[in-house]
């Protein structure tokens, strides 16, 4: 089991494992479209 083999408890483990899978920055293509739409208004 990955789990065991990693050295971890599981919470850390897992812990670990989302951070590794959660992205919280934009890509790079969305970041340089940004204020490339002079007509799109929230």
């Amino acid at each position: 089991m990955a789990v065991q083999s990693s050295g971890l408890s599981k919470s850390r483990w897992v812990s670990k494992l989302v951070k590794e899978k959660i992205n919280n920055e934009w890509p790079d293509l969305v970041r340089e479209m940004a204020g490339t739409w002079d007509n799109f208004h929230i």
